[in-house]
């Protein structure tokens, strides 16, 4: 998939248009400034044309410009707002679509209309999906080993707040992250009999995915692929042909199992390890892993460098494209950075973010010196003022908050005299 840009061509046949208006951001769209990485250039002859409808009413289609006549953009943010002006907007729609010629595209099959439809009547109608992280909040901390009755403990209390997931361990080498070789003896003795909350495991091989797959209790297979080459072999020794290799037993291994397969595209914002980086590399590794039968698929800010703008422009462009992928978000971010991202993602149509309790961890394996993981309570003071139903318990997320403070505290033993006795990367 090559993300869209340029679309006057488009535009220049484009019938009724008298009652269009290009709404091209200008030099926004046609380059977009990657904090990790130098100015990135995203002019492609495949675009998705923008238009602005009268009413401020908008579709968006994905589109090439060599054999389309038009395509509608996406203003899914009002439409949603209101029930009369999305009504208004279907028969828009396929008003515009009777009226328009609108062929395929050698390799490139357009959607069904019903498909877009669906994305921007019903998107953001769904219940926001929190995934709470505390095996990413827990793998980081070197100085001293939380007991596996401690982080048992504080997992069946996350269980029980409405969580749609517990990120709960993972099955990796010891020796490259020792505070999760007990993830097996946690998982004994979680209990689930009073939640409906799902448990995920990270692997990061076959042979890990072979050892969660044996537990029925776990639902989720979280597998990190990097689209730096860099990155992934630091994280996994791999490269990324021999990941995407990995990858591919390891979704044969969760369909025999029963389970499903979460792909984190990690570097999903920016890459600082000098690899190419670009939104059509990302677009381009979303076709592949959807094309291999990947469901959902987390974009991951590993090192914290995205921008609003690239947020909105990855999610808003990827969600509607691939209809049978649920797009989450991974976010890393500092204090004053949280609220643009959430914001920029949400409003994109994104419906799944991860989080950790008081920003805690963040990934070993990216440098020395992290933002954190996504807070929770902001994920959660924003969805409560948007009025988004996220199914958290109020009272039970404040018992496990002041939980986390005491589990995620540094015993005195352990504490260095010139530090807060915190972990490393607290929110």
């Amino acid at each position: 998939m090559v993300l869209p840009s340029r679309i006057r061509q488009a535009l220049a046949k484009a019938p009724n248009r008298a009652h269009m208006k290009n709404i091209l951001e200008g030099e926004k769209r046609s380059t977009i400034v990657n904090k990790a990485n130098k100015s990135v250039p995203a002019i492609k002859p495949n675009c998705t044309a923008e238009v602005k409808f009268p009413k401020a009413l908008a579709f968006k289609l994905k589109c090439c410009t060599s054999s389309f006549k038009t395509a509608f953009p996406a203003n899914h943010k009002e439409v949603q707002q209101n029930w009369a002006i999305t009504i208004m907007g279907s028969i828009a729609f396929f008003f515009f679509i009777s009226k328009t010629k609108v062929q395929k595209a050698g390799n490139i099959q357009l959607k069904s209309a019903a498909n877009f439809i669906s994305f921007y009547i019903f998107g953001k109608m769904k219940k926001v999906k929190i995934i709470e992280c505390p095996r990413d909040a827990m793998q980081g901390i070197k100085s001293h080993f939380i007991s596996t009755e401690t982080k048992a403990l504080y997992i069946n209390e996350l269980l029980n707040v409405g969580f749609d997931t517990i990120d709960f361990g993972s099955f990796v080498s010891p020796k490259a992250i020792p505070q999760m070789r007990d993830t097996a003896a946690v998982l004994s003795k979680l209990d689930r009999s009073k939640s409906e909350s799902k448990l995920l495991a990270i692997i990061a091989n076959v042979r890990g995915a072979k050892e969660a797959s044996q537990f029925e209790e776990i639902d989720y297979l979280g597998y990190p692929f990097s689209i730096s080459e860099n990155f992934q072999m630091r994280n996994t020794h791999k490269t990324i042909e021999e990941s995407l290799a990995t990858l591919d037993e390891i979704l044969n291994i969760a369909e025999n199992s029963k389970k499903e397969v979460v792909a984190y595209l990690s570097m999903g914002f920016g890459n600082p390890y000098g690899d190419p980086w670009n939104v059509d590399i990302v677009g381009d590794w979303t076709e592949k892993l959807s094309t291999m039968g990947v469901k959902i698929l987390s974009l991951s800010d590993t090192i914290g460098s995205s921008t609003p703008e690239v947020i909105d422009y990855l999610f808003s462009h990827l969600i509607p494209a691939y209809p049978t992928v649920e797009f989450g978000a991974h976010l890393h971010t500092t204090p004053d950075l949280w609220h643009e991202k959430v914001n920029a993602a949400f409003k994109a149509g994104c419906n799944r973010f991860d989080g950790a309790i008081k920003g805690y961890g963040g990934c070993p394996m990216a440098k020395d010196e992290l933002t954190g993981n996504m807070p929770t309570e902001k994920l959660l003071s924003y969805f409560n003022t948007e009025k988004v139903n996220t199914t958290i318990n109020p009272k039970r997320f404040e018992s496990v908050y002041h939980k986390a403070l005491e589990v995620f505290k540094t015993p005195k033993e352990f504490q260095n005299p010139k530090t807060v006795g915190t972990p490393a990367k607290p929110k």
